[in-house]
């Protein structure tokens, strides 16, 4: 996306963290910096 994430960007992710449909979820990475670590070494 070429920019710096903004801070109410990430809502959706902590919400989806928080909820039940993420009960099943252990230990995984989940990304959320626009698609920046495809493209850089991040």
């Amino acid at each position: 996306m070429g920019r710096i994430t903004k801070k109410d960007e990430y809502q959706g992710v902590i919400i989806y963290l928080l909820s039940d449909a993420s009960s099943y979820i252990n230990g995984a990475i989940i990304s959320a910096d626009g698609g920046g670590a495809a493209w850089y070494n991040i």
